[in-house]
């Protein structure tokens, strides 16, 4: 437990499935909407954000041009379970800058077993950071970057790849035993910058493996 707090809150919730979602599995497997898509906030506001949706074992967002296959094995949490871990994740953080960038994110959709989480979400930039403007991929990466620049983390160097015809900024790390770990993020529009959170402790998978769940 202890292990997991450190990786939801250092890691901006990477690994909270990892312990948390096998009790998800047993409890909530036919609660709630089921659709993977978490309800939109306040933080769309404003904003050309649109929520994506799942079908058939595929999410699916068109406003960002996202549609995932989802690998066998994960499933979809429902909206109660990603509000229920969103509400946790703002109330954890009370330093105003940290506080306004959770405040700022929408949290679209997870997918979860005991050892592999995909977590797609959305910020609003202008919430996240306000005053400033011109805000990129970069410094949404460099936001998690810095918070765990005190943290047993290490960080390969940062690159750009290809997911659904797209570019996203990659970041690869690892942490405490997790062994795959990567952060993409790209930005979708003046207002909202994209971020796909993939964790997992499975041996021998790489980034390039959960990056073929991108369709083209």
């Amino acid at each position: 437990m202890k292990k997991t707090i450190a990786f939801i809150f250092a890691l901006a919730m990477l690994g909270s499935a990892m312990s948390c979602s096998q009790n998800n599995n047993n409890s909530e497997s036919s609660s709630g909407s089921a659709s993977g898509a978490s309800l939109v906030n306040e933080s769309a506001n404003g904003t050309a954000f649109k929520r994506g949706s799942v079908k058939d074992n595929v999410y699916e967002n068109k406003y960002a041009n996202i549609k995932i296959n989802i690998p066998e094995g994960l499933k979809a949490e429902t909206d109660e379970s990603i509000e229920g871990m969103r509400a946790s994740t703002v109330s954890y953080y009370t330093d105003e800058k940290e506080s306004a960038f959770e405040h700022a994110a929408i949290w679209d959709a997870w997918f979860s077993s005991s050892m592999e989480n995909v977590l797609v979400r959305f910020v609003n930039t202008k919430l996240a950071f306000p005053g400033e403007s011109g805000k990129t991929a970069d410094d949404v990466l460099d936001v998690y970057k810095n918070r765990n620049a005190e943290g047993n983390v290490e960080y390969q160097d940062r690159k750009s790849v290809t997911l659904c015809g797209e570019e996203y900024r990659r970041d690869v790390f690892t942490y405490d035993g997790f062994k795959s770990n990567c952060l993409y993020a790209r930005k979708i529009d003046d207002d909202i910058i994209c971020f796909i959170n993939v964790s997992s402790e499975v041996d021998g998978k790489t980034p390039e493996d959960y990056e073929a769940m991108f369709a083209d």
